[in-house]
Order: structure tokens, then sequence, then C-alpha cells
């Protein structure tokens, strides 16, 4: 998937000025600040943030049916939404995905 469309560069550039607004708004408040500080701080709000956003892209691309066919080849009905998590280069991220249980 290539994700170098000029939406997806403008999005980036946005994305850069908050980060580089809060980053600058919180390096006020210090007396020194280093660039390390800087750069790990940095990297540990984008983490979060894309954390964050793969835990919404999952939900949102959760498609919710009354019932799907199981492994065994049965109907396997929908019972509710709960939690997930899957393990990404952001580190764990949780998401809600439908849960369907199959009576065979």
């Amino acid at each position: 998937m290539d994700f170098s469309t000029k939406l997806t560069q403008e999005g980036v550039e946005q994305l850069a000025t908050l980060l580089s607004d809060l980053v600058v708004t919180c390096v006020e408040e210090e007396e020194s600040v280093g660039l390390d500080e800087i750069e790990l701080g940095m990297r540990q709000i984008m983490l979060e943030v894309g954390r964050q956003a793969l835990g919404q892209v999952l939900e949102k691309s959760d498609q919710m049916e009354p019932s799907i066919r199981c492994t065994c080849k049965h109907k396997a009905d929908y019972r509710c939404r709960r939690e997930g998590m899957v393990i990404s280069v952001f580190g764990r991220v949780q998401y809600k995905r439908s849960y369907y249980v199959c009576a065979y």
C-alpha cells in the first residue's frame, strides 16, 4: 500500500505542526531541555498516536454481520463487541471487535 499521495502528505504536515506546537509548549515550561529529551518525548507521543490510530482503523474496518461462516462450516452468530489486542510496531494495540459464537 502506497501512502505517498498528496492528501497523505497534507495530513502528515498537519500532524507535524500539531506535534511541534505541543513539544514547543512543553519545552517552554521547562528550564533546559536537550535535543535527546525532545526526541524521546516526540517518540513517546508518536507511539501513542500510532497505537490509538491503529486501534481506530481496526475498529472502523470491523464489519459487523448478523452471522458469519465458522471454520467448521456452520453458522456463527454475532454476540457482542469485545476487546481485542494485537502487538504491532507501536506496541500493544487494543480495540473493540465483533465476537461470534458457533453452536458446534
